[in-house]
């Protein structure tokens, strides 16, 4: 699927509570058009523009299944559907959804936005769950963290990956031909940066167990391949290089999103 990047911002909204109403319901696109999928089920899903690409004011969902709409609007990875509970058919009814984004909203908006128009036009009602799970504890490698807890000067052009727009304190991308990927993190706590570190991770929670207090500014830059028996080794690796730190495996906490309602049918434009 080709999709826009979204970056977490500075700060975390709130998702739905249990009684499906978002905690920020004036957070809304200043106007949507949802329809059925005009290319039926054999359209190819993709997601495009939106804020942090160079079209921020449009936001277009096509042939995008609600399943799609729902990854993106509570933020759950794509490899781990565990973590959405939902009616099996939100996986096959495809829409066309094309969103006027009002100015100045930052890409850390736009999955509120996405909560609010499921509510709207398709009833959404959903409840939060916690749940354990594999993930990872962020540590301080053997010989700490010190000195290398700062920015780095990049060997890749910044010009191969998405522009971080003003007021975006978090970014994971990866080029188009998965060479390379970036990490980066501005005027970050370690609880902001261990969150981040969830994507390259394997779309696991990693929680911050550094005892480190400050805030930091990091880029990383890694191949996002690895090993069959370790696909994220290689972002380990450079996690400990170039921070001083280390990832463990870790029993973590993690959010389930339980959808208790939600239409086949939208309501009219």
């Amino acid at each position: 699927m080709r999709g826009v990047i979204i970056f977490a911002g500075a700060i975390a909204l709130g998702c739905g509570s249990a009684s499906g109403q978002a905690k920020d319901s004036d957070i809304t696109f200043e106007v949507a058009s949802v329809r059925p999928s005009a290319h039926g089920s054999g359209g190819d899903q993709a997601i495009t523009g939106g804020p942090g690409t160079s079209n921020p004011g449009r936001l277009t969902f096509t042939s995008c299944s609600l399943q799609t709409l729902l990854i993106n609007a509570f933020e759950v990875p794509p490899n781990r559907l565990d973590r959405l509970v939902a009616p099996a058919w939100v996986r096959t009814e495809l829409f066309d959804v094309v969103a006027k984004v009002p100015a100045g909203t930052t890409p850390d908006q736009v999955p509120l936005m996405i909560q609010n128009l499921l509510m709207e036009r398709f009833k959404m009602a959903v409840h939060h769950e916690a749940k354990e799970a594999d993930g990872y504890a962020l540590v301080a490698a053997k010989n700490g963290p010190a000195a290398k807890l700062k920015e780095r000067a990049s060997p890749v052009a910044d010009k191969d990956y998405p522009k971080i727009p003003a007021g975006v304190y978090q970014g994971y991308s990866v080029k188009p031909d998965k060479s390379a990927a970036r990490v980066v993190a501005r005027q970050s706590s370690m609880a902001q940066i261990a969150k981040i570190f969830g994507g390259p991770a394997g779309g696991v929670d990693v929680i911050d167990k550094t005892g480190l207090t400050g805030t930091y500014d990091i880029t990383l830059y890694f191949n996002p391949g690895g090993t069959i028996e370790d696909p994220t080794g290689n972002f380990k690796a450079t996690v400990e290089r170039e921070l001083g730190l280390r990832l463990e495996k870790a029993k973590v906490q993690t959010d389930v999103v339980v959808v208790d309602h939600i239409e086949k049918v939208p309501t009219e434009n």
